[in-house]
């Protein structure tokens, strides 16, 4: 090989390792190693959302307008009474410190299971329910097997109460006769005791102060049906009233008695003994007799009257309040799948309901990273009363939810 030849050769060695990839060579070494990507950095900041189905029964009592209801409506039949629901709670986490929120909306219908008294043959409730709440809420401790959460913050509630009422009209017919009964009863004591030897000098001061004794006797019955029934307040005011039908048929009944009274008052000695004024005077208390039982059945159907046109075909009223509360809760992981979760609070304290309380367990399972299980058992207990509208009602039932952590 000739000298010219040697050095092209040359000349090309000492080129190829400076020839670009795009030539089809390649300059990548055996022994470079491509790092993997670096992990993200974990955000401080947890946020959970948890739509949840509550299956709650209520049992309690409940009373718009001084009208009131027992209900009782088991959580196994609340699908045959529920409306419409709708919930959901979040939750957003900060190292220790978390804000809890709740969310629910509830409307349920249900007949009475116990009718007051004899005045009803039903009563239909509805109940229209929103709750709210916000805690501020801080982790005591934390670790492997659980944690353990203490909160303060409120309950906002909204309750919206209806009451359909059915009248039983024998109920209040027969009401109506007792009532009658006694204010007769009580008055022929108050007609004798108030009519002196010399009946016919009684006049108009006596019929008005026997007046002023039956009002009285019929205020006392009618205060006592409204303990034992729901309140009846056109009654009282109708009694008040002096021109009103229930005290027409009163100074009828007033009448009567003393008339009859007159009547039994004469003195025996002064009538002439014969078979026909002994027969006349028979006569003549025979129709007092019937008077008194006419002037009687009246007054009868005037209360009968009242109490009716008293008591309206349904009665509703809705309240709004906001109950301070104290609370905490736990969790235990049983394992990395399946944990235990409770919470408990109490609150109202007088503020909006006098006392207030709620408590939950669950069962969850972690069914990915992000992705919880949970079914347990939720109570809520509420005891509020302002004038004519209450709640002691407790909400109970079995709660299912699934959480997604963010």
């Amino acid at each position: 090989m000739n000298t010219h030849i040697r050095h092209t050769l040359l000349s090309l060695l000492i080129l190829v390792p400076a020839l670009p990839a795009s030539a089809g060579i390649s300059s990548v070494s055996s022994k470079e190693v491509i790092a993997p990507p670096s992990p993200p950095v974990a955000s401080a900041w947890e946020i959970t959302v948890a739509p949840y189905g509550w299956l709650a029964g209520i049992s309690g009592t409940m009373g718009v307008g001084g009208f009131s209801a027992d209900v009782d409506v088991p959580f196994s039949k609340i699908l045959d009474h529920l409306d419409m629901v709708g919930a959901v709670q979040l939750e957003i986490k900060h190292d220790r410190w978390m804000l809890l929120l709740d969310g629910m909306y509830l409307r349920l219908s249900a007949g009475s299971s116990d009718t007051p008294g004899r005045l009803f043959s039903s009563v239909g409730v509805e109940v229209e329910q929103v709750l709210a709440e916000a805690d501020l809420a801080y982790r005591l401790l934390e670790g492997k097997r659980g944690f353990l959460d203490v909160f303060v913050g409120a309950r906002y509630l909204y309750l919206g109460n209806e009451l359909s009422l059915n009248l039983d009209n024998q109920g209040v017919s027969d009401i109506s006769t007792d009532l009658s009964q006694a204010v007769v009863g009580r008055l022929t004591s108050a007609v004798q005791a108030a009519i002196s030897d010399k009946a016919p000098e009684l006049g108009t001061k006596g019929d008005a102060a026997i007046q002023i004794i039956a009002i009285k006797i019929l205020k006392d019955q009618a205060t006592d049906l409204i303990g034992k029934y729901p309140r009846l307040p056109e009654l009282l005011h109708a009694i008040n009233n002096g021109s009103g039908p229930v005290n027409a048929a009163i100074k009828d009944l007033i009448a009567a008695k003393v008339e009859q009274a007159q009547g039994e008052a004469l003195d025996d000695a002064t009538a002439l003994v014969s078979a026909q004024v002994a027969a006349a005077k028979a006569k003549a208390k025979e129709q007092l007799k019937r008077a008194v039982s006419r002037a009687e059945k009246q007054l009868a159907k005037k209360i009968e009257s009242t109490i009716k046109n008293s008591i309206p075909d349904h009665v509703a009223a809705s309240k709004s309040w906001v109950d301070p509360i104290v609370g905490a809760r736990a969790r235990y992981n049983f394992s990395d799948r399946f944990y235990a979760i409770a919470r408990a609070d109490v609150g109202g304290f007088g503020v909006g309901s006098d006392i207030t309380w709620q408590a939950y367990g669950a069962i969850g399972y972690q069914l990915t990273a992000h992705t919880t299980l949970e079914l347990g058992y939720r109570h809520l207990y509420v005891d509020y009363a302002d004038g004519n509208f209450s709640y002691d009602i407790s909400t109970s039932g079995v709660q299912l939810a699934i959480g997604y952590r963010f």
